[in-house]
């Protein structure tokens, strides 16, 4: 069948690629062991997913399409994926291009990104707090090219997915922030170079969805106190959950986004939807002391 060999396919395009320095692109990660693990035990990298090689296959054709509609436009970049190295800091990198701006060249980064991700960007504050941990690494890589490039100002270009609509932030230059990215470089050549390694983050929400957790946590199932459970039930729940999950993050989204849109609004037609709101009191009062379980779910990834 024709979507098996795609799939195929794009299961052949997962490759595992040696890292030796300390890349521009990752060091917005908040974990010191995961980066270096990134350089030290880059071979036991986990395959990604295949729909995550789709996701990435598209990122590229995205990016080509941008690049075509900008130098149609008559916009001129410059130095597309230019090559960058600090030897001192073992960091290394590529700029996506350089974009002319006032008559200068401004470091750009693009990205494309979901509706829900290109909306809840509006200014460099947006992506520094942002719920997603790769979108504030975006600022990471960037403060790291300009940095290298000697540039006090640089660009984010993003573009809508759904709507290849753009949207632009500058970004001045964050010393603070670039001073903390050189000690966490200096911190990961350190320990490599003694062959160490730093406490486990122990976060749940990253460690499940990190290439290393395998090698990073395995005492985990030998421990006296892990107990396996043969529980069909529970298994196909948890599964299930996986599935829909992102479902009810983007549900939640939504829920949150109307309710800033839908504030104040009374009697109001909006397509076919008819919206009626009023404001509602409530009294305060103190909640009795209780205790209850909280469960903690992280995926083992293999």
């Amino acid at each position: 069948m024709i979507v098996d060999r795609l799939d195929d396919y794009m299961a052949s395009q997962r490759k595992i690629t040696p890292q030796h320095t300390n890349r521009a692109s990752n060091l917005g990660h908040p974990c010191l062991r995961y980066l270096i693990y990134c350089r030290t035990n880059w071979k036991d990298t986990t395959l990604i997913p295949i729909s995550l090689q789709y996701l990435f296959d598209g990122g590229r054709a995205e990016e080509r399409d941008a690049v075509r509609l900008i130098h149609e436009a008559g916009i001129e970049i410059i130095e597309q994926q230019k090559s960058f190295e600090w030897k001192e800091y073992q960091i290394t990198g590529h700029l996506d291009w350089k974009t002319l701006n006032n008559g200068t060249y401004w470091p750009t980064e693009f990205k494309g990104l979901s509706p829900y991700s290109f909306d809840s960007i509006e200014n460099i504050d947006d992506m520094r707090h942002h719920k997603y941990l790769y979108v504030r690494g975006y600022l990471a890589q960037l403060t790291l090219y300009m940095l290298m490039d000697n540039k006090e100002q640089g660009l984010f270009l993003f573009r809508n997915k759904a709507t290849k609509r753009f949207k632009e932030i500058p970004f001045n230059l964050d010393y603070d922030l670039g001073e903390h990215l050189i000690q966490k470089a200096e911190k990961i050549n350190s320990h490599i170079k003694v062959n160490s390694l730093p406490d486990r983050m122990n976060n749940a929400e990253i460690c499940s969805e990190c290439q290393f957790a395998h090698i990073c946590t395995p005492d985990l199932i030998s421990n006296n106190e892990l107990s396996i459970v043969n529980d069909k039930e529970l298994l196909d729940l948890l599964q299930e959950k996986e599935k829909i999950q992102e479902f009810f993050r983007r549900y939640n989204e939504i829920q949150s986004q109307l309710k800033t849109k839908l504030k104040g609004i009374t009697k109001t037609l909006v397509g076919d939807w008819l919206i009626d709101g009023k404001l509602v009191k409530r009294n305060g009062y103190t909640v009795e002391a209780s205790e209850y379980w909280q469960p903690s779910i992280s995926k083992i990834i293999k």
